[in-house]
């Protein structure tokens, strides 16, 4: 019985997270209201305050949510793959969540994907090891700097594709490595 209370109490979860995500995608952060997200979760408002107190712990929940699938997926490519492959794997990923992005960015919240960005980068660290000189600062200045490139990549429309956009953050990353 308490098996079936705790798949209930995520799938409800789970169904205020992506109705949070698809709002998102229509408005920005400040506009979106705790009755809009249980009618569109199809939950009442008592269950929202059962797992959440505000919008904002909804936000973090769903980035923590597509940050654990982002980083399955990244640990699951990392064997073998190369930077630019894990790259593409991971700008990829950003394309799914483009109207979520754009709203965070219109909200002026996407520094709060900074810190996540960051630590999803430093699952790269183990391709860098044998350069002695990539230390914290560097690589604070390195994941910024790649961070910038997507959140400017997505207020721009995202033109290019995820591959073209690997190669060139690639290039880029080799370039200041290497000086």
């Amino acid at each position: 019985m308490e098996r079936k209370v705790r798949e209930d109490a995520k799938y409800s979860q789970e169904c205020i997270v992506d109705a949070f995500l698809i709002l998102l995608g229509e408005k920005n952060l400040q506009d979106i209201r705790v009755t809009e997200i249980c009618k569109k979760a199809g939950v009442a408002r008592i269950t929202f305050y059962k797992y959440y107190k505000t919008i904002n712990d909804v936000l973090k929940a769903a980035v923590d949510f597509k940050f654990n699938e982002f980083r399955e997926e990244l640990n699951a490519a990392q064997h073998g793959d190369d930077i630019k492959r894990i790259l593409e794997i991971s700008i990829t990923a950003i394309v799914t969540l483009r109207k979520p992005l754009k709203s965070l960015a219109r909200s002026n919240m996407s520094g709060i994907l900074l810190q996540y960005f960051t630590e999803a980068l430093s699952t790269l660290l183990p391709i860098f090891e044998n350069d002695s000189e990539l230390k914290r600062t560097k690589y604070l200045f390195l994941s910024g700097g790649v961070f910038n490139i997507l959140s400017d990549w997505v207020s721009l429309g995202m033109k290019e594709t995820p591959k073209k956009l690997a190669e060139q953050i690639y290039l880029t990353i080799v370039e200041f490595l290497n000086k």
